[in-house]
């Protein structure tokens, strides 16, 4: 069994492009023990030394699957500020599977959520953050049910309705022209906006085959 010198050497062998000074930068900021084989490593180690090599060559496309398993806190932070350096600096592209919602906010660019093996879709994730919005608006709760790309309605105290919307803006724009006043509104976690996704309510938008519509709310 080979140690990660030797492993990085026959690894160096076949990609022109290997970059031998950063892997070894990367090695000692994750603290990988070059000189010990990896299968006496623990997991962690052997996860480090896997990225550091992963990165080495600057690969175009990198395909990395639950990339900090076995990572302790210090060592997740160091992944993902590494992971963002090579976003900000290299030319390249990283397909991430995970499932720590805190790894995808910090680094992706679009989601494509798969459940139980079925794809759900794909979306930009800022979009999902910027529309996807709990909102407060001084009307009754029927005048709202029937809008587009609502998620959820809950008639509170007050004459006050409580709404979760996949489109913010559009529903903002909605009870302006109805003369509706907004009194707040909270943009959802993005925990929350993949849980309601994995439950069926899809992104707000213009799919393929698919006409949108616009609503109008009536008053008296």
């Amino acid at each position: 069994n080979l140690t990660a010198e030797e492993a990085a050497a026959f690894r160096a062998y076949w990609y022109p492009e290997w970059d031998q000074p950063y892997f070894e930068k990367l090695c000692d900021l994750f603290q990988v023990p070059k000189a010990t084989r990896l299968r006496k490593m623990s997991k962690g180690e052997r996860r480090k030394y896997e990225i550091a090599a992963a990165l080495a060559p600057h690969p175009k496309l990198l395909l990395l699957d639950e990339p900090s398993s076995g990572l302790d806190p210090f060592a997740w932070k160091m992944m993902i500020e590494v992971l963002r350096e090579c976003l900000q600096t290299e030319d390249t592209t990283i397909v991430l599977s995970t499932h720590i919602i805190d790894e995808v906010k910090r680094l992706a660019d679009y989601v494509m959520l798969i459940h139980h093996g079925k794809w759900m879709g794909m979306a930009e994730k800022d979009s999902l953050l910027d529309n996807w919005k709990e909102v407060w608006a001084g009307c009754p709760e029927a005048d709202l049910e029937e809008l587009p790309n609502i998620v959820q309605t809950q008639q509170e105290s007050h004459g006050v309705t409580r709404v979760v919307t996949t489109s913010c803006r559009e529903l903002e724009q909605i009870l302006y022209d109805s003369g509706i006043n907004v009194l707040k509104t909270r943009a959802l976690e993005l925990d929350e906006i993949l849980t309601l996704w994995v439950q069926g309510y899809k992104p707000a938008g213009v799919q393929e085959g698919e006409e949108q519509t616009h609503g109008t709310i009536k008053t008296s």
